[in-house]
């Protein structure tokens, strides 16, 4: 039997190496078009600075007057459903005060699915894409989508 010093093996390790990326998506309350073309943008670059703010790094963020898609890459110290409610909330309060939209409100859940790092980019462009993609395709059909691809069951009735 070997026996090592405390702390040992701590020494050999060195580093943590971690390739977390997760595709996260959310609806606004009641899937209405609360999300104002004149600051889509501002919200997207807020989205982004708020997760760089936790510590974590905003990929690609994009989204319809009535949800939004993010591809994150989180750090092991993270939980998504940390990471989900604090942007979630952060977002919602700015909205309020900074855009004046009183009404504005994210639904309560949301989707969330790990990214293999070979599916970044295809990931991106369907993030990226979002205008045309719903040109052709509801929110409500989108989701089915995303959840019957990850193989997540779900309750029709919470996802029209």
């Amino acid at each position: 039997m070997v026996v090592r010093p405390r702390g040992a093996r701590e020494a050999e390790m060195g580093s943590t190496y971690a390739s977390l990326y997760f595709h996260l998506v959310w609806g606004t309350k009641e899937r209405r078009n609360l999300i104002a073309p004149e600051w889509e943008s501002r919200l997207h670059a807020w989205l982004g600075g708020a997760i760089r703010q936790l510590g974590t790094v905003a990929d690609t963020i994009n989204g319809m007057a009535d949800h939004v898609h993010l591809l994150v890459s989180l750090r092991p110290k993270h939980s998504v459903a940390d990471v989900a409610r604090d942007i979630k909330g952060g977002s919602s309060e700015w909205i309020h005060t900074e855009l004046h939209a009183p009404l504005f409100g994210w639904q309560d859940g949301y989707f969330a699915v790990t990214v293999s790092p070979t599916q970044l980019d295809p990931v991106r462009r369907y993030i990226q894409n979002q205008k045309e993609h719903h040109s052709r395709i509801s929110w409500e059909e989108e989701l089915k989508s995303l959840l019957e691809k990850a193989g997540i069951k779900y309750d029709p009735k919470y996802v029209c």
